[in-house]
């Protein structure tokens, strides 16, 4: 049975406490900026709850919106190593789910990896459930090789550059969007701002995004971003027009072994992957590339609705 140090005190965070939840996050996910970064924590959530032993902080949690998915609202609580025995994590809970004017009766979203078993037993005793499972990994693009399937009629394909230099970006954005929805169907995207409209298209390497197309119709397309890392591409959104779910398997093909050829003529030695498993694009990608599986992202979700 799990013993809850006393005394213990659960305080609203305040600015003053900013170091301590900084060294709390390092020692929950050591050296990992990107997972730390996805909780929104302090000044960026709407709530943060803090759990003190005497003068030691053992414990956050924080509620937080996402203004590009406003449906869901996103939770997370991290436990000092030391006391994820003690039951902080369901204390924290408690209080945050106590904030009905802030959850307004909103599924909660959460995430974490594959591997901590601690967390996800937590979350599945609350009665979370894992929605998709997210890869991210990076592979070498040397001697890459892509078994082609040929489209069955001839289609154009042009880098987004070329395209866009000659073309309004609109109907692309559309087919974008729709896609992405698509993936996200469990918690789908607001559409209400240009700016949610536009955000494909913020960072991208055009010159190593293509899209294929008819004379008349958009088929499929691929966002390739920059990387933070040298010689380093970023895989995006890959998609394909509702009308050529047939030709899926060649479309995508066609479209990763164009951003190959660019990456190789330009000195790109590596290509940086983030795919989801309920994405039936990227998916497609696991049967031709080396992609690693595990350890993985797990995205999870508590439904007010019995029904979900």
């Amino acid at each position: 049975m799990a013993i809850t140090p006393d005394p213990l005190s659960i305080r609203v965070y305040d600015q003053q406490q900013q170091a301590a939840i900084d060294q709390l996050m390092q020692q929950c996910w050591p050296d990992d900026i990107d997972t730390i970064g996805y909780y929104r924590i302090g000044e960026q959530s709407e709530l943060t709850l803090c759990a003190w032993h005497q003068e030691q902080l053992i414990g956050v949690g924080s509620l937080w919106n996402n203004r590009f998915h406003p449906q869901h609202c996103y939770i997370g609580i991290h436990v000092q190593p030391a006391y994820q025995q003690a039951a902080i994590d369901q204390l924290l809970y408690a209080q945050l789910i106590a904030q009905t004017s802030i959850i307004q009766g909103r599924t909660l979203q959460t995430a974490t990896w594959s591997h901590a078993q601690q967390t996800l037993n937590f979350l599945h005793a609350q009665g979370f459930q894992i929605i998709k499972q997210t890869y991210l990994g990076e592979f070498s693009l040397l001697d890459i090789e892509i078994p082609q399937l040929e489209p069955a009629q001839d289609l154009t394909i042009a880098s987004f550059e070329a395209y866009l230099s000659s073309n309004q970006p609109e109907p692309l954005l559309k087919l974008i969007n729709s896609c992405y929805q698509a993936t996200h169907s469990y918690n789908p995207a607001t559409q209400t701002t240009s700016e949610a409209q536009t955000a494909f298209l913020t960072d991208i390497h055009a010159a190593a995004s293509f899209v294929l197309y008819t004379a008349d119709q958009l088929v499929g397309f691929n966002c390739i971003y920059h990387s933070t890392a040298a010689q380093t591409l970023e895989q995006g959104l890959i998609g394909v027009a509702n009308g050529y779910s047939v030709q899926q398997a060649a479309i995508i093909r066609v479209l990763l072994q164009k951003t190959m050829q660019f990456a190789q003529h330009n000195g790109y030695q590596s290509l940086r992957y983030e795919i989801d498993s309920i994405d039936p694009w990227a998916s497609e990608l696991l049967t031709f590339l080396p992609i690693i599986t595990q350890p993985c992202w797990l995205t999870l979700c508590l439904s007010h609705n019995p029904e979900f």
